[in-house]
């Protein structure tokens, strides 16, 4: 009898042992599956894709560095601006205001990549025409040739300029606009100097210019 009692109590203990290792087996498995533990994943994947977004922002940032640009000559608002690295002559002549209504636009290469630290002059029609009037009273048939058929890059014409090897339209307006600005290339060294101009490309023009 007494052993029937123990048997009865031992069953009763595992019994009631089963019943709970069940119920925290069964509390477990409805924590991993409650909606706020969803919740709580994709709250995870929203902030890795925030962190990703800024992450992607602030190295198009640290690539798109300012540079700063003088504008002056024929526009509204001379001044400094400050542009992106890649931006063009045109954006920098629209930050300034746009030209004026005497402005040259024809000798401008609107379409340059801007640097920092440059320094855009845009020339006026009066500039242009004193300049053309200037050539011609000198040397109406030949303006731009010196001795030995050397092209005097403080008189040339956009045509005899990009006749040089390695000088087209751009690196032409580039010369006239830096001769308008400074007045005169007083070295054929200062070629140097305009933009888009090295010095393999010096190398290759310096025996067919002057200054004189």
């Amino acid at each position: 009898m007494l052993m029937k009692k123990r048997k009865m109590i031992t069953a009763g203990i595992l019994f009631f042992a089963f019943l709970f290792s069940s119920c925290k087996e069964e509390q477990v498995s409805l924590e991993l599956e409650s909606p706020d533990s969803f919740d709580s994943i994709e709250e995870r994947e929203e902030k890795e894709r925030e962190n990703s977004v800024k992450e992607d922002e602030k190295a198009e940032e640290e690539k798109a560095q300012p540079i700063y640009v003088y504008v002056c000559g024929a526009v509204n608002n001379p001044d400094v601006y400050e542009m992106q690295e890649g931006d063009r002559m045109y954006q920098a002549v629209n930050m300034a205001g746009g030209m004026t209504e005497d402005a040259a636009a024809q000798y401008v290469s609107l379409a340059m990549e801007v640097e920092d630290g440059q320094r855009l002059y845009i020339p006026t029609k009066e500039e242009i025409e004193s300049e053309g009037q200037g050539m011609m009273q000198l040397e109406p048939e030949h303006s731009g040739k010196g001795n030995g058929d050397l092209v005097n890059i403080n008189k040339a014409s956009i045509e005899e300029l990009t006749a040089l090897p390695g000088i087209g339209e751009a690196k032409a307006e580039s010369i006239l606009a830096y001769r308008l600005d400074k007045g005169s290339f007083q070295s054929i060294e200062e070629l140097k100097e305009v933009k888009g101009i090295g010095d393999a490309l010096f190398q290759k023009i310096k025996e067919k210019v002057s200054v004189k």
